[in-house]
């Protein structure tokens, strides 16, 4: 299109495409010593480079869109094939630029240590990057068009300052709807205040494709606009129709905000969080948990609990169990059991049983993702990464978190290899799965998978990310395991150290589930 290469050109005519260069160059430039560890974390650190190509895209655009060019609306009269035409230049000219980060992240990564997590990274900075650019593009366009004025500009900034500065502020709000409303406004990574995962540190899952499908649509709503402004002719009927856009706008919105929040759970949920009380469990104990899981997307989980009973007191036994799960079958000693579950809890009738020991089946499903109020996902099951972990959330049948050791025996079937507090007896691998038994006691069971590897390190077993080198985690074990940051705990009794997700360091039995900064 003859229009797409004349407004190509004014763009890089500009003298604000030359101050995008410099500050794309520079931030990049600055930041790719992390490279070596994390396109992920590069993405983080050099985010204020998208931040000025979006806002230099963005004043462009509206410049573009607020002049006349006699010359090329004598070739094109139609101001909508005008306005797309902007927007493909504008998306020409981000591709450009994006040439800037993909020519030092492939100067500086570690060749040595790519895989399909580093491809991962890669492409979801491609993704932010096309839809932040793309956004300001279309936002500055549409502006311009409907304010041919000089206050065009400080109309855009104040649009941009609200969809950055809004969804930061909205995010510690106490409510889960703010937490997702804010991550979906953002146009950048709703994760920029998130501690960061590491050994999975992109969750291609459907709530980001519902953020990223939330930017699209409102690309989609302004383009809409713009369409209506240039095409229909009398104001009544463009008031008609712009009405009708908003309305078909906020239901799609709407819509998507609905679908997301069943899929995403809180940790520590002021306003929704189950009061995290002792069942009152007298008369009976668990003595042993058996377990058959398979963790993919969802997690299903057929749980064999051991009990030792002493006078019931009642004719019924609680336990926790998150209510994100579905339970499919309850039986009591081989026999189908009623029960009934309220929030947290599930209520299992005994029908006056009086035996010395009870085992209880439960089967349940459901799927784990659970995130942080600043964004980070901290619980989470998907084909190649898997959380569980211990008191953050009941993803297994328990009395309350104080509960006393029990024996553990699990089977684990997931198409990556899993890690555990507890001792790993087997591990069989075909084409597909890995199968693998856990057994042991403890007071708790964790598992987790992703992009990890392991050392030895003294007396030691350490569980890390691949995408940190050997010393530096070594430096990072020397400076934290000690009792300054662990007083009440005997360290010498400590020999496996996994450094996993989450919001504090989990000390279970022999093993420390350590975050790294």
């Amino acid at each position: 299109m003859k229009t797409s290469r004349f407004y190509f050109k004014v763009y890089v005519k500009n003298i604000v495409f030359l101050l995008m260069i410099i500050s794309v160059s520079f931030f990049c430039y600055y930041h790719k010593e992390v490279l070596e560890t994390s396109i992920y974390l590069f993405t983080r650190l050099s985010s204020y480079s998208l931040y000025c190509t979006t806002i230099g895209m963005m004043i462009i655009s509206t410049y573009i869109s607020g002049n006349k060019y006699e010359v090329i609306e004598t070739i094109e009269p139609n101001k909508n094939k005008l306005f797309l035409s902007n927007i493909l230049a504008g998306i020409k000219v981000s591709t450009l630029l994006f040439v800037i980060p993909c020519i030092i992240i492939f100067s500086n990564i570690n060749y040595t240590g790519v895989n399909m997590y580093t491809i991962r990274e890669f492409l979801n900075y491609a993704i932010i990057w096309y839809c932040a650019n793309t956004f300001a593009v279309v936002l500055g366009g549409t502006v311009g068009v409907f304010i041919d004025k000089f206050y065009r500009y400080i109309i855009c900034m104040i649009i941009y300052l609200f969809l950055t500065g809004s969804s930061m502020r909205l995010l510690y709000l106490p409510s889960k709807f703010s937490t997702i409303f804010s991550g979906f406004l953002s146009i950048f990574t709703d994760k920029i205040t998130a501690s960061i995962n590491y050994a999975s540190p992109i969750l291609f899952n459907r709530i980001y494709l519902l953020d990223k499908l939330f930017i699209v649509f409102n690309i989609l709503f302004m383009i809409t606009l713009v369409y209506i402004k240039t095409n229909i002719k009398t104001n009544k009927n463009k008031h008609r129709y712009y009405i009708g856009a908003l309305v078909v706008f906020l239901i799609i919105q709407s819509s998507m905000i609905y679908m997301a929040y069943p899929l995403l759970n809180i940790v520590n949920d002021p306003i929704s969080e189950v009061e995290n009380k002792n069942i009152q469990h007298a008369g009976y104990d668990i003595k042993g948990y058996s377990m058959n899981i398979d963790v993919f997307n969802k997690l299903n989980n057929k749980c064999s609990i051991n009990l030792t009973t002493n006078n019931l007191e009642k004719n019924q036994l609680e336990f926790f169990l998150s209510e994100i799960f579905k339970v499919d079958k309850v039986f009591i000693n081989g026999n189908k059991a009623k029960y009934s579950r309220v929030n947290d809890k599930i209520i299992i009738g005994t029908d006056n049983i009086e035996d010395s020991e009870l085992t209880v089946d439960i089967e349940y499903s459901g799927k784990v993702y659970v995130e942080s109020f600043n964004r980070a996902h901290v619980l989470y099951t998907s084909n190649k990464d898997i959380s569980l972990l211990d008191n953050i959330i009941y993803w297994y049948p328990k009395l309350d978190n104080n509960q006393k050791s029990s024996n553990f025996q699990i089977d684990v079937k997931s198409k990556s290899k899993i890690y555990s507090n507890l001792p790993k007896i087997k591990e069989d691998k075909n084409e597909s799965y890995y199968y693998t038994r856990l057994k042991g006691e403890g007071s708790g069971l964790n598992i987790l998978s992703g992009n990890y590897t392991t050392m030895n390190y003294g007396n030691l077993e350490i569980v890390y990310p691949k995408c940190i080198s050997k010393s530096n985690i070594k430096i990072w074990v020397d400076e934290n395991l000690n009792q300054d940051f662990y007083p009440d705990l005997d360290i010498s009794r400590i020999n496996k150290i996994i450094i996993s997700s989450g919001e504090n360091d989990i000390v279970m039995d022999e093993t420390i589930f350590m975050l790294i900064y």
